[in-house]
């Protein structure tokens, strides 16, 4: 591991020199390492028990240190207290990231992804998972920052991939071509994502990296074909938060009616408040997880010290049902900019949508 730092971020050395010789001589100053990855699961060449993983990452920390001392360090970590425990008293000193992955719609061997209303009871989940590891680094001593969470592997749908961990079988290529079905990656993939970057908003003074994965083809937001690319609708969750919200997290209080389904439950809505840095524009990014029915959104415009206006613009991504994709040629779901009738404070927001609402003073 130090070797590999070696080879990336040094001049001098065996493998500084070799990376020289190989065509580049200036460093590429990689910043951020993770030790390891799902060394909890049998299925990774490399798995380690509870007891051998803390040891393993202390002294692979302290030499990857030696090499570059400013590295920021991850190790491959879950939510739960009999792994992560034992790796932080061993390794915790050592390290600035837990590393932990999360896929809420296991497809692994059987190519039958949820529909949407079952993808929406899935909503809550990422949030629980996060302030279960909080706790975690909380009880370990290295809560309020010390060591923060890189949620660096995430996504709705796991990859379907049958046989993966599995080297007597070989690889299923066939199946997994499967997953790049186009009509997979419906609204429920757009409104999940948009609720996972609300949970890592939410907490954002402790979750610091999130990596959607993976980016192009599988899962991916794009789909790149030989004749161009297909934008889904992920891509444009993402296109959303990134050129869309504020740089700062007020607080925001909501009631909300709940989405049932058997004897599960999810608020119809997820809501986050951006703002900007002198408090004159905010930004409100709202999920309405209902596949059918609009819902009257109320907006605290007093606390805010808005004026409460008469109409709103805000950016909506939605289609004409929450099982729209898009496609080759048929880019169905797309953001549009609307004006929205504010009526005693609130205003009413369409079905299966994430919408972003715009106020200024």
């Amino acid at each position: 591991m130090s070797d590999w730092v070696e080879y990336c971020n040094l001049t001098i050395g065996k493998y500084g020199r070799m990376r020289a010789a190989n065509g580049y001589p200036e460093p590429y100053h990689v910043k951020y390492w993770s030790v390891g990855n799902e060394n909890w699961g049998a299925h990774e060449l490399g798995a380690r028990t509870v007891q051998e993983w803390g040891p393993l990452v202390r002294e692979s920390a302290k030499l990857m240190r030696s090499v570059t001392k400013d590295a920021k360090l991850f190790a491959a970590a879950t939510s739960d207290k009999n792994w992560t425990m034992p790796l932080l008293r061993e390794a915790g000193p050592y390290l600035d990231y837990i590393a932990i992955h999360g896929y809420w719609d296991p497809l692994f061997h059987v190519n039958n992804p949820a529909p949407f209303l079952k993808c929406m009871m899935k909503t809550d989940a990422p949030e629980r998972d996060i302030q279960r590891a909080i706790g975690i680094l909380d009880e370990a001593g290295f809560g309020g920052g010390k060591i923060k969470i890189a949620y660096d592997e995430w996504n709705l749908r796991n990859w379907h991939h049958p046989w993966h961990g599995d080297l007597r079988r070989g690889f299923d290529l066939e199946a997994r071509r499967k997953n790049d079905i186009a009509s997979t990656y419906t609204m429920a993939d757009a409104l999940f994502s948009a609720c996972f970057l609300n949970a890592c908003l939410r907490h954002s003074d402790v979750v610091d990296v999130a990596c959607f994965a993976p980016i192009v083809n599988t899962r991916g937001p794009i789909f790149v074909h030989p004749d161009g690319i297909v934008k889904r609708t992920t891509f444009y969750v993402f296109k959303m938060y990134t050129n869309g919200l504020e740089d700062y997290m007020p607080p925001v209080a909501l009631e909300a009616e709940r989405l049932t389904q058997g004897n599960q439950s999810t608020a119809v809505f997820d809501v986050v408040l951006t703002g900007n840095a002198d408090g004159t524009r905010y930004v409100y990014a709202v999920v309405n997880k209902d596949p059918e029915k609009s819902h009257a959104l109320t907006l605290d415009f007093k606390s805010l010290g808005v004026k409460e206006p008469r109409k709103i613009k805000g950016t909506v991504l939605s289609g004409t049902s929450a099982d729209d994709y898009n496609d080759i040629g048929k880019e169905r779901v797309v953001p549009e900019e609307c004006t929205f009738e504010v009526r005693d404070a609130a205003v009413v927001l369409p079905p299966h949508s994430l919408t972003l609402l715009r106020l200024e003073k």
